[in-house]
């Protein structure tokens, strides 16, 4: 089922079956039905979880937790997992005939305490395989460790998941050059964390061939993140946000009405633009904090769709750009759009942009035309055009 942005309802028809799967999934098998209709509605399938420390988790060989917790409270569809000693990533194959190369590697949110993980994680990647995405669900230590920062042990973990990623590229198919970070929450705090710390020298023991492999993530999305501004100065990021022209580009999406997080976005973004990075910033005006993946009938709910387009224009999604470069451009490839009818590639020349346009089906129809052939040849494509590329586009 394929995700479309004006249509809320696909995602969470996705997301309530395989829900329902799981539940099924925990039945006893009375009935030979049960079994045929859970694994209808289960085609995408996680492996199994991966330890991000087999050698031992760094600086907690003395700590001490209760068991490790899952447990749906309140009856809000929501399960939380807590006293996480033991953190894991766990893979969601892009399915082979949707698989893009992108990877995405998922944290949810949870005040860094517990972890959202079902609505802010499982269906995440459950979202992400249905747009050829490979999803990488992170579950790190929760709950906070005490005397140390809020992020210090998971930025440990998602540096090492996305080390690990990387490293693995080739076996999981992956491309390494389009491995993204997705958080929510205290998990968006975490991505950005990810984002603009990964030339950092990292807190713990490395392995050289495993940490020797770059944690810089590619792309980040970030989803009502948390804890990005200043507590000391309500005009500053958080100090431990170090945002250059280096940082990777950026997708947020926020609630008006998620009072205590919404002004750190606006913060972020302007730190982003300044440094001259690519971002791109959805303020909505309703929606809350904490939704991730529920359907709740505020617009803020299609933040999924509007994600893809960003990937999809951003050149992380499809090896398209990448193989028709091989096939000889003569300008290089700055962006993909979906029009109506068609797929637009855009291209960067020293005289002013060219556009590549294919139908629907893939095939090539005109190669790095310029605006005014494009406006004679294509007059109603040319038209349409007009305001989705900033400038003179």
């Amino acid at each position: 089922m394929k995700y479309d942005e004006g249509d809320g309802e696909s995602v969470q028809k996705i997301v309530k079956n395989r829900t329902f799967a799981r539940i099924v999934a925990m039945m006893k098998p009375l009935n030979p039905l049960v079994v045929l209709v859970a694994g209808l509605l289960t085609p995408l399938s996680a492996a199994e979880p991966i330890p991000l420390w087999p050698e031992g988790v760094p600086g907690e060989a003395e700590l001490k937790l209760p068991a490790e917790t899952r447990e749906e409270k309140n009856k809000d569809g929501i399960w939380r997992v807590g006293n996480v000693a033991t953190p894991t990533m766990q893979v969601y194959p892009a399915p082979a005939d949707k698989n893009t190369g992108a990877a995405v590697v998922v944290c949810p949110g949870g005040g860094y305490n517990i972890l959202a993980i079902t609505h802010e994680g499982e269906q995440v990647c459950e979202w992400l395989n249905s747009i050829g995405v490979t999803g990488i669900l992170l579950k790190y230590r929760v709950p906070r460790r005490e005397g140390l920062e809020k992020h210090h042990a998971p930025l440990q973990d998602v540096q090492r998941a996305i080390s690990l990623t990387r490293g693995k590229a080739a076996e999981w198919k992956i491309d390494p050059k389009k491995i993204g970070v997705l958080g929510f929450s205290a998990g968006g705090h975490l991505a950005t964390m990810a984002l603009t710390a990964y030339d950092a020298p990292r807190t713990y023991p490395t392995k050289p061939e495993v940490d020797g492999v770059s944690c810089r993530p590619d792309f980040g999305i970030l989803i009502y993140p948390a804890y990005l501004k200043s507590e000391a100065d309500p005009n500053a990021l958080s100090p431990e946000i170090k945002v250059t022209k280096d940082t990777p580009p950026v997708f947020m999406t926020i609630a008006h009405g998620d009072k205590s997080f919404v002004e750190g976005n606006a913060l972020l973004y302007l730190a982003l633009q300044r440094a001259g990075v690519s971002a791109e910033l959805h303020i909505f005006a309703k929606g809350g904090h904490g939704f991730g993946m529920k359907k709740i009938n505020e617009e803020v709910e299609k933040w999924p769709g509007f994600a893809e387009n960003w990937m999809r224009a951003m050149g992380f999604l499809g090896t398209r750009t990448e193989s028709t470069v091989q096939k000889g451009f003569e300008h290089p490839p700055v962006g993909v759009v979906k029009a109506a009818d068609y797929e637009i590639t855009l291209h960067s020349a020293p005289d002013g942009p060219r556009y590549t346009i294919r139908s629907q089906n893939g095939q090539e129809l005109a190669r790095e035309i310029d605006r005014a052939t494009l406006a004679a040849d294509f007059p109603a494509l040319n038209q349409e055009l007009r305001g989705l590329w900033a400038g003179n586009y």
